[in-house]
């Protein structure tokens, strides 16, 4: 009844536990990959930009090779063909002389996490950036100033500001129109 998927490997890295909340991660039955070997190929591994893992560079691997609990991030393709992102715990097994015995793995859907990630992101640019010009904000400018202010009474550190104004800007939009006056904002902000 785990929410996470439990994978448990021998030391020849073949599945020999493949639990339920893994098949709905992954869309593979136990019955599929059970006792074969695990291979990124095996389970539509991919990299963090979503490209395929090649057999031979198996992060699974290099983390139990490693002899320590590993984080990993990396994504599956679901059998409906849907990207997930997947957070691993692995965690090598050895005996008491420090040869390997396999290990266990963890699977989190870490999807949920990874969008609220990326909502988190485009808000704060959202927040922080000028929409037309795509340059820092009034607040995000205060702020700065703030901690650029506090920074030099703090540490002495040297500072320097500079404010300016597009004169007569409003006679642009009069005589122009808005589209001109906003390229005329977003040009001067590009060259300042």
């Amino acid at each position: 009844h785990m929410a996470d998927g439990v994978v448990l490997f021998d030391e020849d890295m073949v599945v020999r536990s493949w639990n339920p909340a893994a098949h709905r991660l992954t869309g593979i039955a136990a019955s599929s990959i059970e006792n074969k070997q695990f291979l990124p190929s095996v389970v539509n591994m991919l990299d963090e930009k979503e490209r395929p893992i090649d057999d031979d560079q198996c992060p699974v691997v290099a983390a139990i090779q490693e002899g320590t609990p590993q984080r990993l991030k990396f994504h599956v393709v679901d059998m409906s063909g849907r990207v997930k992102l997947v957070r691993a715990l692995v965690v090598p097994k050895t005996d008491e002389k420090g040869q390997s015995r396999g290990a266990a793995m963890l699977l989190h859907d870490g999807s949920s996490q990874a969008d609220l990630e990326e909502r988190v992101q485009e808000l704060h640019v959202r927040a922080t950036l000028d929409g037309l010009t795509k340059v820092l904000n009034r607040a995000e400018f205060e702020r700065i100033h703030e901690e650029v202010v506090k920074a030099y009474l703090r540490d002495g550190r040297a500072c320097s500001l500079m404010i300016c104004d597009i004169d007569f800007f409003k006679k642009i939009n009069d005589v122009h129109g808005h589209q001109a006056g906003d390229a005329v904002l977003i040009n001067f902000a590009a060259i300042v």
